[in-house]
């Protein structure tokens, strides 16, 4: 038995076409594939003067991976890398700087296409710079105490004067013009430090302070010294001086008149010595000067000694002339005194007064 088919065979236009329109249907369902995402996980740094730094990525897509991005103004494009993390060193980098992320490209999005800005994240660099210390120039003087001549240029996060040794003091350890003070003469070597953030790393500057202190001179026995003026001798008043300091010490002596009583010379921190005296007075330092040309303050010069004149001192009282004092008697008007120490005290001695009798005429 013979069939026969009514079923054509196809025409390979149409199977072309059938073909094309297959392809065409399947392509309208195709999803793109994901877009590549780059992420910054670097931290803001800090550096003194000049940066070398790793900046850290994170990627997520097809490798292989690389990125577009901007420093200041200019922009550039890294090279590849098939890590999801990878870090990208840069160096010589000498001011604030900040690091952003423009565009990531991986396999399916390359650098040749418009690549993905699912970008996030910046990097911030500071640049610190160091400032500039200067502590002053070394100095001599008197006294226990200096106001400090430094400074301190540029930016600064900190600035101060290390300790000093035991027995100094900085009035205020945080300003460069702080007083200085000590309590014993000597050299003092003071260091003034200064930090602007990262750049922290032992910046100083030293100078030297001597103090050379001052003299110091004390009238060692002060208890008062009495003497008869009119006994026919020569009289001294015994001294004994102590001295502290850089002798050789000059130094000059005074009574409580003001008036010089000398100027002597001594080597010697203790000195005993004997000063003329015809009258009652107080013997006290009037200067010292030491040997580094330093001289001592009211407060450094300590004591005094007095020379008490016991002489009798009697006032046979006023000239009585006739007349007016017409009559047979005269009442005298002295004042006969005697001073003289008494355990510590003094007490007059009264003499009775006589009345005299004239003559009648």
């Amino acid at each position: 038995m013979t069939i026969v088919s009514n079923i054509k065979p196809m025409k390979p236009f149409l199977f072309i076409l059938i073909f094309i329109c297959t392809l065409l249907s399947n392509s309208a369902f195709a999803e793109d594939p994901p877009k590549p995402t780059a992420t910054i996980t670097s931290e803001d740094l800090y550096f003194c003067e000049s940066a070398e730094i790793i900046l850290k990525v994170k990627f997520t897509g097809a490798p292989p991976f690389s990125f577009q991005y901007k420093v200041g103004p200019a922009t550039s494009t890294s090279a590849s890398t098939s890590e999801y993390e990878f870090n990208f060193p840069f160096s010589n980098i000498t001011e604030n700087t900040t690091f952003e992320l423009l565009k990531v490209y991986d396999k399916n999005y390359p650098t040749s296409g418009e690549g993905s800005t699912e970008v996030s994240g910046t990097l911030n660099i500071f640049i610190d710079q160091k400032p500039t210390i200067e502590a002053g120039g070394d100095i001599v003087l008197c006294g226990y105490e200096y106001t400090m001549d430094a400074k301190v240029t540029g930016t600064t996060t900190k600035v101060w004067w290390s300790d000093p040794v035991s027995g100094a003091v900085f009035g205020d350890n945080t300003s460069p013009t702080s007083s200085f003070k000590a309590t014993t003469p000597g050299t003092y070597t003071l260091r003034l430090n200064a930090e602007n953030r990262a750049c922290n790393d032992a910046l100083y500057d030293e100078v030297q302070v001597t103090l050379n202190g001052r003299p110091k001179g004390t009238i060692g026995d002060i208890s008062d010294w009495t003497f008869c003026s009119n006994d026919g001798a020569t009289h001294s008043i015994p001294l004994n001086l102590k001295f502290e300091g850089n002798g050789d010490f000059n130094y000059t002596l005074k009574n409580d008149a003001g008036t010089t009583k000398g100027t002597f010379i001594t080597s010697e921190s203790e000195s005993n010595i004997t000063l003329p005296v015809s009258e009652s007075e107080t013997i006290l330092f009037q200067s010292i000067e030491d040997s580094n040309g330093c001289k001592a303050d009211d407060t450094d010069m300590i004591g005094q000694r007095k020379a008490i004149d016991i002489k009798p001192d009697t006032k046979a009282g006023p000239d009585h002339i006739t007349p007016p004092n017409c009559g047979s008697t005269i009442t005298l008007e002295a004042e006969p005194v005697w001073e003289q120490p008494d355990n510590g005290k003094r007490w007059l001695q009264m003499l009775t007064l006589p009345t005299i009798h004239k003559p009648t005429q």
